[in-house]
């Protein structure tokens, strides 16, 4: 099992991944909000920044974008942007989500 890693972005969407869309984008925007503020506005904000507090926020923003047009966010690399699979899975069997928003993601690699 994988340690603990509050900036890292897989260990919060395994975190986020079963939750219906809005609970999604709430728990992501209060979740960078905090971020951006221990990232530069407290005592042991360069250490949260060496650990990844920026990366992860950044990150977030990427998902809230995603989440709120369902294509692909400028800047952000493949493997981060596959990580956001799993929630997209989620919403579509749930019918929040269209079936069609995972065409964004392309056809997985076992299906191949």
């Amino acid at each position: 099992m994988t340690a603990y890693n509050p900036y890292d972005l897989q260990q919060f969407i395994d975190s986020v991944k079963d939750l219906d869309w809005h609970e999604i984008v709430k728990t992501a925007s209060d979740r960078r909000h905090h971020l951006q503020n221990i990232s530069f506005s407290r005592k042991g904000a360069p250490r949260a920044r060496e650990m990844g507090s920026v990366q992860l926020a950044t990150q977030l923003t990427a998902l809230l974008s995603w989440l709120g047009d369902f294509q692909k966010p400028l800047g952000l690399s493949d493997g981060h942007f596959a990580a956001f699979r799993v929630i997209c899975e989620n919403l579509v069997q749930k019918g929040q989500v269209k079936p069609d928003a995972l065409a964004v993601f392309g056809p997985r690699t076992e299906d191949l």
